[in-house]
């Protein structure tokens, strides 16, 4: 059954953004709100929606999630897929940081959401931005440092 978001959006809704990071690697990152970053996981996939799917559902952060944001392309069915899977409203932003499509959202809701998660002059999502920057840096760190995929393991419990 899909978690709807009810009536005013809290300023601390939690979030999941997952983002591309290397070959067959994601980065999932949980958020409340703007303001705080509660967990990061570099997570091994076979880049597939189910093995994503799956992913999000493993993680300890996922009960209390309320939001699935996508740094990624992907297709009207995929979306419904995920939201389907998922049971969340899923938004996919595009590569300005700004929303390029919703599922699970209302309008209304969708504005709230992006006043929630942006600060006052900018329509882009401080999550995203955040993900961003962390994808980048671990890149450049695996980059250099040439580590393995295996390296760094994903703690689901």
């Amino acid at each position: 059954m899909p978690r709807r978001l009810s009536g005013t959006i809290k300023e601390e809704i939690r979030s999941l953004v997952i983002a591309p990071l290397l070959k067959e690697e994601l980065l999932a990152v949980v958020f409340r709100g703007k303001y705080w970053l509660d967990g990061v996981v570099r997570v091994r996939v076979r880049g597939d929606l189910e093995s994503i799917a799956d992913m999000v559902r493993k993680l300890k952060y996922y009960p209390e999630l309320r939001l699935v944001i996508l740094d990624m392309d992907v297709n009207d069915q995929e979306l419904e897929y995920m939201n389907r899977k998922l049971g969340l409203p899923i938004l996919v932003v595009n590569d300005r940081g700004n929303v390029a499509r919703s599922i699970g959202l209302s309008s209304e809701e969708l504005k709230q959401l992006q006043r929630v998660l942006s600060f006052e002059e900018e329509e882009f999502i401080e999550p995203i931005r955040v993900t961003r920057i962390i994808a980048e840096a671990l890149r450049s760190f695996s980059k250099r440092y040439s580590l393995d995929e295996a390296t760094l393991e994903a703690p689901y419990d």
